[in-house]
């Protein structure tokens, strides 16, 4: 009969489990650490590409802007002035001159809107992208900024959709309506173009509700060459400051 002798291996230590979990754990964390530094790399990659973007957008309101703050108004403001004048003068040798100042002088809406492509985007991160606090809080305070700016430009369209509705009560509907539908090109000066306004039009200057009409091209006047050209002076100043952040933060060119 044979005899079977099992054969015994010696006990592993407890120092060689030691090591053994040591390498295990330490790969583990090796591979969790490079996870997190390409997360890392692919969101400053994203953050850069958002910043210029966002260096893009600012670039395009400030355009807009910077021509309706040295131009556009301005140029407007001349015509109400002209308007406003016009209508207060009695007679009627410069009627056809009146429609076109004040229709000119009122037709032109300023619809402004801040380009927030990017913005909206950052937003949607929660800014958690943005390493800088300085440039996380540059673009929340631009948001505010934003936000107060859209209050303002309502009221002075409100005062414009007012002017426009009533201007009939002094003037012929008829000539209103085909004028305010007149595709104009914003003017370079202040010259009065007449070709679309018919000889022989007058305006209704024995109309009780004309002294009511002026006072509201005067509000409409006050609102937009003050309150309104001087928000858009000071959201462009805070843009260009912005715009010069973002570049010196990022090395931007």
């Amino acid at each position: 009969m044979e005899v079977h002798h099992h054969s015994h291996t010696a006990r592993k230590k407890w120092t060689h489990y030691f090591w053994e979990f040591l390498m295990l754990f330490l790969a583990v964390f090796a591979g969790f650490l490079a996870e997190n530094e390409r997360e890392h790399f692919i969101e400053h990659k994203r953050e850069k590409k958002l910043v210029k973007e966002m260096v893009e957008d600012l670039k395009k309101d400030t355009v807009y802007l910077n021509l309706c703050v040295n131009r556009f108004i301005p140029n407007h403001l001349i015509l109400l002035d002209s308007a406003i004048r016009l209508l207060s003068e009695p007679g009627h040798e410069k009627d056809r001159e009146t429609y076109q100042a004040f229709l000119t002088a009122t037709e032109w809406n300023y619809n402004y809107v801040p380009t927030e492509r990017t913005l909206s985007q950052f937003r949607s991160y929660g800014y958690r992208l943005i390493r800088s606090a300085v440039v996380a809080d540059r673009l929340s305070e631009l948001e505010i900024i934003n936000k107060v700016y859209y209050g303002i430009n309502d009221y002075v369209h409100a005062l414009q959709n007012e002017i426009d509705e009533s201007a009939s009560i002094i003037a012929d509907k008829a000539i209103v309506s085909k004028l305010f539908i007149t595709d104009y090109p914003f003017p370079d000066d202040v010259s009065v173009d007449l070709t679309a306004v018919p000889d022989g039009v007058t305006i209704n200057k024995t109309s009780p509700d004309l002294p009511s009409f002026i006072s509201r091209l005067k509000k409409y006047n006050y609102y937009l060459g003050t309150t309104l050209r001087g928000d858009y002076m000071r959201i462009l100043k805070f843009q260009s400051a912005t715009i010069n952040i973002l570049k010196e933060t990022y090395r931007l060119k």
